[in-house]
């Protein structure tokens, strides 16, 4: 036995020494053209569309030089996107390129400061982009980036694009996306909708549980979501609340980063609601739930949908809760 923990000990001690781990943070060795390197002045949608398409060119090279096509993900159409929903989509995609990176040089890069302003925004995109821009030799790609001339795009035309992004950093990633980053997501927006709920006009316990099913798929988590991404607009009607709309075609082709994704969205509306009734509250954070499967995420979303149906409730009984402090800019 002593012999077999020896072993594994100098196992464990060569790959170590085989894929050594950068402790301190990477350093940028390639500089960005220009146009990229530099917003205007104000930052304006159109500077981070830019750095958002020139990451997607990055994208599609790395694909190409894998030998790997984008797979079918949910067709989805995006309108009346806010500058939060900007903001959490562009933290949830940094945080696939630092892993990315992570996969090929074994180095590290520093976690963005968060934060919703256009100015913050961008400074995510084009920390992302240097990161890619730094992969692109590694990968054997030297093709230069074009300079897209863009002109009227949407904070929807851009959420759009960095979700299609996110979906290309998920089909290169080695690994598949981790149901267990799903659940710890969704257990997420649990936490936020109880503190919301605990702080309403009727306030009420986190509810329990459904029955666990076996058998459970993304697609079907990425359907109850939607559902309660639907429920989310109808509480926003009910308040006069400028909330990101949603379609979707087609969920047959749904795997675990959509559903990721979709629980990103859904949390960035909890936490605006949150918000509005306690402006400088904080929500506990969800950590990392170990092994985890779409039956499990199924089960926890059972618990979110409740709270949301709780929400839609207190909004109808109590007409003047949440209209007494939003912000303007969302």
């Amino acid at each position: 036995m002593r012999q077999m923990y020896l072993f594994c000990g100098f196992v464990l001690l060569g790959l170590w020494a085989f894929f050594p781990v950068q402790t301190a943070a990477a350093r940028f060795t390639r500089t960005l053209p220009p146009e990229l390197a530099t917003p205007s002045t104000p930052i304006n949608l159109d500077d981070l569309y830019r750095q958002a398409d020139a990451a997607n060119q990055l994208a599609d090279q790395f694909l190409a030089a894998m030998g790997q096509t984008k797979k079918v993900h949910p067709k989805m159409s995006i309108h009346n996107a806010q500058p939060r929903d900007i903001e959490v989509v562009s933290n949830a995609l940094y945080d696939q390129v630092r892993a990315l990176a992570f996969e090929y040089t074994r180095e590290t890069y520093e976690p963005q400061v968060k934060g919703d302003s256009l100015e913050k925004s961008w400074e995510t995109l084009n920390q992302l982009l240097r990161i890619l821009y730094e992969l692109q030799p590694i990968l054997d790609q030297s093709k230069p980036l074009s300079i897209a001339q863009i002109n009227a795009k949407t904070p929807s035309d851009l959420v759009l694009l960095l979700i299609n992004l996110n979906e290309k950093m998920d089909d290169l990633a080695w690994f598949e996306y981790s149901p267990s980053k799903a659940f710890q997501t969704v257990t997420q927006g649990i936490y936020i909708a109880a503190v919301l709920i605990e702080n309403s006009p009727i306030p009420q316990s986190i509810p329990p549980a459904p029955v666990f099913i076996r058998g459970k798929t993304s697609q079907e988590n990425y359907q109850r979501l939607f559902a309660i991404m639907k429920t989310l607009n109808d509480i926003a009607k009910l308040k006069n609340i400028p909330f990101i709309q949603i379609e979707v075609e087609d969920v047959s082709s749904a795997i675990t980063s959509d559903v990721h994704n979709l629980a990103t969205l859904i949390n960035a509306q909890l936490l605006y609601l949150y918000h509005q009734v306690m402006p400088d509250g904080s929500v506990m954070q969800a950590y990392y739930p170990g092994w985890k499967f779409p039956s499990h995420i199924y089960q926890r979303s059972g618990v979110l949908e409740q709270q949301i149906n709780q929400l839609l409730h207190i909004a109808r009984v109590h007409s003047n809760w949440l209209l007494h402090k939003q912000t303007q800019n969302g």
